[in-house]
């Protein structure tokens, strides 16, 4: 899974990129959060759990979170995160 989503503003673009390729010793499901202004330092978190549902959670809340904040989804694969994302932020 990998979805970027972008931000246009008064000459700050800005990115937020997740994915889940980056694999951790002790725990078998993980995200990787990259965010930060476009040509600018990049800022990195990583979370681990125990469970696909825990990194559902905390996937669908990063993404309702930033859609709200005015964040355009420009990338995502698979093409449909069916189950994960909905665009609704209600």
């Amino acid at each position: 899974m990998f979805l970027t989503l972008f931000k246009a503003g008064r000459g700050r673009d800005k990115f937020f990129t997740i994915h889940d390729l980056q694999k951790d010793l002790f725990y078998k499901y993980t995200l990787a959060v990259y965010s930060g202004n476009v040509g600018g330092s990049i800022r990195e978190k990583q979370y681990a759990f125990d469970s696909e549902d825990e990194k559902k959670a905390v996937l669908q809340a990063l993404f309702k979170q930033k859609i709200k904040e005015g964040y355009k989804v420009i990338y995502e694969y698979p093409k449909k995160l069916k189950g994960i994302l909905t665009r609704d932020t209600a």
